[in-house]
């Protein structure tokens, strides 16, 4: 574990030297694909990260600090950051998954605000409703999961969203999510199987009130796989947006 976490501090030092604009090698670091990703006046807006960073490199950045790292699993992970640009406090949310050796950065959701506490509702009782809601679109992705149901999985997902995983090799893979469908066409369900339904929140990350990160562990009949989802509040209703996930190693 201690290995791990220096390995993706050293991606997080780098992505910090990237937007300083101390480096431009981005091909070490940051996935071909990786995207990012912002709400804006409520409206999601996505754009590759390589441009993003670029962008960044001619704006006032200062203060980044990394404020926490999930990485309970040898091939995925996330983390948490923070600077200030521009004068507004920004909250910056890294998904990075191994390819064969090397970490590297596939996701950026980011959240800026004037608040230093990035205080996004008025009360426990506003974030608790969102955080309630969150859960409903998690229940209703596991029940997806359980019944083989990728219609029913799919209704919480926005239509573009991507799903990134390892293959057996260690091998970078990305998908669009509406491969449920495909993948699951021909299976016995484990709600027909006599086996137990299985999905454990494990952790939620607010970065705003219509952003949000959650690590999800669930299971499809004797897999059992980890999942970070992101999430958006689009048209008032939460959606994953795009899956960071790990293939089963383990059986029930």
């Amino acid at each position: 574990m201690e290995n791990r976490i220096n390995s993706i501090n050293d991606v997080l030092k780098a992505y910090e030297d990237l937007l300083l604009g101390y480096t431009d090698n981005y091909k070490e670091y940051i996935y071909k694909d990786a995207v990012f990703i912002q709400m804006l006046k409520g409206h999601l807006c996505t754009e590759p990260l390589r441009a993003y960073i670029s962008q960044m490199q001619e704006t006032d950045i200062h203060d980044f600090s990394t404020t926490s790292v999930n990485a309970e699993t040898e091939t995925m992970a996330y983390a948490l950051v923070s600077y200030e640009r521009d004068k507004r406090f920004v909250t910056n949310v890294l998904g990075l998954v191994k390819d064969q050796e090397r970490w590297m950065i596939v996701l950026s959701m980011v959240s800026e605000s004037e608040d230093p506490l990035n205080n996004w509702f008025s009360s426990i009782e506003e974030q608790t409703k969102e955080l309630s809601n969150i859960i409903k679109a998690i229940d209703t992705y596991i029940e997806g999961i359980y019944t083989l149901d990728s219609s029913l999985a799919l209704s919480v997902f926005e239509e573009h969203a991507r799903m990134l995983s390892t293959d057996k090799d260690g091998n970078l893979a990305d998908f669009p999510c509406t491969v449920f469908g495909e993948r699951w066409k021909g299976l016995c369900p484990a709600s027909e199987s006599g086996i137990s339904k299985y999905g454990n929140v494990e952790n939620i990350r607010m970065l705003s009130n219509n952003l949000a990160v959650v690590q999800v562990m669930d299971a499809k009949r004797w897999d059992f796989f980890h999942d970070y989802l992101s999430f958006a509040k689009i048209n008032e209703k939460w959606m994953v947006i795009h899956k960071i996930t790990r293939m089963p190693t383990s059986k029930r």
